[in-house]
């Protein structure tokens, strides 16, 4: 009993190592973000988005917790509405559809919305972590990026 209990225990100590080698995915580029519905204090976003996935399995995108910027004001906190699979070993963009819940000094919505809708793009900045998994292990990667991004209102 006690050698099937030792080669139960190396057996998932090589299994957990094996997933244990888990890359930071990494998010290259906003490509395109649309603004498809203003609820009250929450938006709802569909993001064009370039994303890296290094490692030789699926990732599994969970969980966002990150701060958006706009022009360098603290617009608020996005959160992914549905799981998205990035592909093992990609380098891709996906459409990802996202709630933006905004910041309560952001004191007038719908003229901010008026207003980005005469601009062609935004200087967008989003700051946080992405919580992946990869079978049974999940991780927390860093995102941190800044750009101009073209922007469309629908």
């Amino acid at each position: 009993m006690k050698t099937l209990k030792k080669i139960m225990l190396l057996l998932l100590v090589g299994l957990l190592a094996a997933c244990g080698n888990v890359q930071d995915v990494s998010l290259v580029k906003f490509e395109d973000v649309q603004i498809k519905d203003f609820k009250g204090k929450t938006a709802v976003l569909i993001a064009k988005i370039k994303i890296d996935n290094p490692n030789t399995k699926k990732v599994i995108v969970k969980d966002v917790d990150a701060n958006i910027l706009i022009s360098g004001n603290d617009f608020g906190k996005i959160k992914l509405s549905e799981d998205l699979v990035l592909a093992a070993k990609s380098n891709q963009s996906y459409e990802v559809k996202f709630h933006l819940d905004i910041n309560d000094s952001v004191t007038n919505i719908y003229t901010m919305a008026m207003s980005l809708m005469a601009k062609k793009d935004i200087k967008l900045k989003a700051v946080g972590t992405v919580k992946g998994k990869m079978g049974i292990i999940s991780k927390r990667f860093p995102v941190e990026i800044e750009q101009n991004v073209p922007i469309n209102i629908k």
